[in-house]
């Protein structure tokens, strides 16, 4: 069966995790599994850099925070307004909001814990060693990247120099800071296709495999 290369990674605020697209079920979370499947099935190989399936963790306890301070003051807002006799049943009516912004954390929690194990069975987890952090204190300065995106990048640069000849994909939706020649440019260099958008790298993996091998 014919395979393709692909690398996946993160936007380093996690807008756009790849990772955190599919445990949290968001925009192209579809397109992120039939990817992932791909890879399950050994029609891809998915290469993952450690540090992005580290650094959601951290996204994940921002988030449990944020909501946690919102959940606070919605509920001080409610029993507020609910002094005023035309909002009495105010706090009674918004239980179902309450109790979503209240059980997200562990949900999404869970939802990333099989994420992450998931690409551990599936995927080939490149590490974050001393070398990739050499490499991406140079690739702040010469790429004008952010620390994180630079640990990201200095990632994949490496794997891609020390990996064998064939078609690459680098799945990364931060196009403001990894849509650049001069990082398209070093990419094409080593083989390797930057795709900004999960659902266009999805199809670009059909097509081909499907040039590659076509479905009988």
């Amino acid at each position: 069966m014919a395979k393709y290369n692909l690398t996946t990674t993160h936007d380093c605020d996690c807008r756009a995790n790849f990772v955190i697209e599919l445990a949290f079920q968001q925009e192209e979370a579809t397109d992120a599994e039939s990817i992932v499947t791909m890879a399950e099935t050994a029609r891809v190989e998915l290469i993952v850099p450690a540090y992005a399936l580290a650094e959601p963790y951290e996204t994940l306890v921002r988030r449990k925070k944020e909501r946690s301070d919102i959940l606070q003051r919605l509920r001080a807002e409610l029993n507020q307004l609910a002094r005023s006799r035309e909002y009495a049943n105010l706090p009674g009516t918004s239980t179902s909001v309450t109790q979503a912004l209240a059980a997200s954390a562990q949900l999404q929690a869970e939802g990333l814990d099989r994420t992450v194990r998931r690409f551990m069975r599936c995927g080939k987890i490149i590490p974050l060693t001393s070398e990739v952090m050499a490499s991406a204190l140079d690739a702040q300065l010469t790429f004008k990247l952010q620390p994180q995106d630079a640990i990201v990048f200095a990632t994949v640069d490496r794997y891609l120099e020390q990996s064998a000849a064939g078609e690459k994909l680098f799945v990364n939706k931060n196009q403001r800071d990894f849509l650049t020649l001069e990082i398209e440019s070093r990419l094409a260099g080593l083989g390797c296709k930057l795709m900004p958008k999960i659902c266009a790298a999805k199809s670009y993996i059909v097509h081909r495999l499907n040039k590659i091998a076509p479905a009988s």
